[in-house]
């Protein structure tokens, strides 16, 4: 398996534990006063200033990596630059960029992830890897989650009033329709524009043999739904007043924690992934990545999962097959408000 590397950042203090003498004090607070005045006149915007500033800090730099092996033949690196993830705009890019190269050459490194707070800002690299959010595992385990969910609450899926919110990706949404289809015999599907897909479900729906409705009419559709499973845009559920309390699963993007609403909202799953501890590994990170996202990465690298570029059935019936060999286990899901247990949403279900 790959080593791979998570770069992370923190913000420069001016340590004034064990001081000795005011004159020191008075010294490291010029010093700062200094380096705040080269950032405002733009001097480590350049090529020079910024390997002047990395050469100046190589100490911490240096201090600032440690590896973790999550598991045998699996090591992840913690790069951590000594500034914020905003100061790091006032940088050279370029010149951050080739030394993250030059590290991960040096390391044996096999490619290194950004946090999302700045990957997309930044130039490609040879060694930088295009990472997901965490979604694809709660795409691919959908039906597992749904059954451990229905199960507990003693309900059938076929008998819940299936709701699935199209968005623009129609091949996630045939891929959706195909992990459901042996537990459902009807589904209502909500698009804007139904007309570009209703020729393709049809022919889909018809070799399954199974039935559907297509609408673009949100406000009836979603107020009668027993399950909403979303792969656009989030629903704001607060604008439509729903008869039944629906549980809606996100596959697309998280509904904010300040949105009203009595609804059961998930985000994402927690879960565990036997023999992995990854408690220190996030304290190191500073929260510039999800435990999601962690574990994604963990699970692509252990399953041998490239990087892919279509979500297909084919990849979502790996991922289960392969998530039960590795030990991973169900563990709750990220709400609106934060982490709910697995038994709060079989309640909610239930009533």
């Amino acid at each position: 398996m790959a080593d791979f590397g998570l770069v992370t950042f923190e913000e420069i203090k001016i340590k004034r534990k064990n001081e000795s003498s005011k004159i020191k004090s008075l010294a490291l607070k010029l010093f700062g006063n200094i380096i705040g005045l080269l950032f405002n006149a733009g001097f480590f915007k350049g090529r020079f200033g910024t390997k002047l500033y990395f050469s100046f800090l190589k100490n911490d730099l240096k201090n600032g990596l440690s590896n973790y092996e999550l598991f045998e033949s699996l090591k992840v690196w913690i790069i951590k630059l000594p500034f914020t993830a905003g100061t790091l705009f006032r940088f050279n890019i370029n010149y951050v960029m080739e030394y993250l190269e030059r590290l991960c050459m040096e390391k044996g490194i096999q490619y290194y992830l950004m946090p999302g707070a700045v990957r997309d800002k930044i130039p490609g690299s040879i060694f930088r890897s295009r990472q997901s959010s965490g979604k694809v595992l709660l795409k691919a385990l959908l039906v597992p989650v749904l059954e451990e969910i229905y199960s507990k609450a003693g309900k059938r899926i076929d008998n819940l009033d299936m709701v699935i919110v199209a968005g623009n990706d129609n091949e996630e949404l045939f891929t959706a329709v195909r992990q459901l289809e042996p537990y459902i015999s009807f589904v209502t599907i909500v698009a804007a524009e139904k007309t570009e897909i209703e020729s393709r479900l049809s022919e889909l729906f018809l070799d399954l043999g199974l039935s559907f409705s297509i609408s673009s009419d949100y406000k009836n559709q979603l107020r009668h739904a027993d399950l909403i499973i979303n792969l656009g845009k989030p629903v704001d559920i607060s604008q439509y007043r729903m008869t039944k309390k629906s549980l809606l699963i996100n596959l697309y993007d998280s509904v904010e924690s300040g949105m009203p609403g009595e609804n059961t909202v998930l985000n994402d799953i927690i879960y565990e992934v036997a023999g992995t501890d990854i408690k220190n590994l996030m304290y190191e990170l500073h929260g510039y990545y999800s435990k999601a996202e962690i574990y994604e990465i963990v699970i692509a690298n252990r399953l041998k999962l490239d990087t892919y570029d279509k979500f297909t059935c084919e990849l979502a019936e790996y991922i289960q097959r392969e998530f039960k060999k590795a030990g991973c286990r169900l563990t709750g899901f990220v709400g609106r408000r934060g982490i709910i247990s697995l038994d709060s949403v079989v309640k909610a279900v239930s009533n």
